[in-house]
């Protein structure tokens, strides 16, 4: 079976959207179309570039120069089923088009695209968009593929005529976890005390993420024997200024993004975590946390929420106000370390029940198998 994706830059700059076009690549064996934007020129990591080149106004619109002749080498693969994620982006289109005029069946992932908050900004122009394309793109779809039922649910206006699978993300866990050693490494790295307890943020610095309002609180509230740690890509010049400029390398610190065997010995090496977003589809850091037994403070902006809230694993709170932001950390750091610890075993439990790869593997491989009938 020949099955192709179409994405965004696949850069890992993406965060969990590079990780989850990464496992569709690896699980389908899925070749991936990226549409590679200047700013990232030949740092990518798709299988095929459709670049965006020109000068003056065509640079800055990202005008894609490339698309007959990647459009000819695709069309030679005889492929049996093609796989679009997220929306807005000219890559849906091209991929929408391509699909369409070979006749071939398309599933569409929104990786969170569909959340209404999405829709809280630029909302003229996405709205353009859904009447143009996105509306048509979702009907025509084969299947539609969120990775929770809260995601689906937040998009009911959008899917009602849309066929729904539903694939939770599934988590590499490490062969091998070494927590003790990783936590007394990770304090001498930081030069932290070893006793020094620490609460990790893990993700890209982007003012959805509510990372500087985080630490705010946190360095408001000055929790006693907590360092918050903040690891991640700047992606927003303004929002990585305001971490650095509260960064102390104690209270508060700030690391630059780490790869994948570094960040499971920060989560490894962490007492707790937090990620209070505005909207977090499926957040692969989250189910990470949960999956090393971390207790775990989220937004109810995340969309795995309900299952880990409802089992008792993590504290979930609203973040419509500074003072929710405060008074929600400040409870969750105030709890007494049996009830921390209970969180992060139920937390634990969730996601081995919920967020393994072999079972992703299985339930996406069974989905596209459903669907593509060249």
């Amino acid at each position: 079976m020949n099955i192709l994706q179409f994405t965004l830059p696949h850069h890992p700059s993406m965060g969990g959207i590079y990780t989850g076009h990464e496992d569709f690549r690896n699980i389908l064996n899925a070749p991936i179309v990226e549409v590679e934007t200047s700013s990232l020129s030949n740092q990518t990591k798709g299988d095929y570039q459709i670049k965006f080149s020109g000068i003056g106004f065509l640079e800055k619109f990202g005008v894609p120069m490339n698309i007959p002749k990647v459009m000819s080498t695709l069309e030679k693969l005889k492929v049996d089923i093609v796989i679009i994620h997220s929306l807005f982006h000219i890559h849906s289109l091209i991929g929408y088009w391509f699909a369409r005029k070979n006749g071939i069946p398309y599933l569409f992932v929104p990786h969170g695209t569909l959340d209404p908050y999405v829709f809280s900004y630029r909302k003229i122009l996405k709205i353009l968009w859904m009447k143009m394309l996105g509306q048509k793109l979702i009907d025509n779809s084969s299947a539609v593929i969120c990775s929770t039922s809260r995601e689906a649910e937040k998009a009911s206006k959008y899917l009602k005529n849309a066929n729904i699978e539903i694939c939770p993300w599934g988590i590499h866990e490490p062969d091998k976890i070494e927590d003790s050693i990783w936590k007394e490494d990770i304090r001498k790295k930081l030069n932290l005390p070893a006793e020094q307890k620490i609460l990790i943020f893990l993700g890209r610095l982007n003012h959805v993420k509510r990372i500087l309002e985080t630490a705010k609180a946190f360095h408001q509230l000055q929790p006693q024997g907590w360092t918050l740690l903040i690891v991640g890509y700047p992606e927003e010049i303004s929002i990585t200024q305001g971490i650095e400029k509260l960064a102390d390398n104690h209270s508060i610190y700030y690391h630059p993004p780490v790869d994948s065997f570094e960040k499971w010995r920060f989560l490894a090496a962490a007492d707790a975590f937090i990620n209070l977003s505005y909207k977090e589809n499926f957040g692969y850091a989250v189910a990470e946390a949960a999956l090393l037994g971390l207790p775990i403070l989220i937004s109810d902006g995340v969309d795995i929420y309900p299952m880990l809230q409802s089992a008792g694993a993590a504290d979930v709170i609203s973040i419509n106000s500074e003072t929710e932001i405060i008074t929600g950390i400040n409870i969750f750091l105030s709890r007494t370390l049996p009830e921390l610890k209970k969180l992060g075993l139920n937390a634990r439990q969730i996601a081995l029940d919920n967020f393994t790869y072999n079972s992703f593997a299985s339930k996406l491989t069974n989905i596209v198998k459903k669907y593509a009938y060249r």
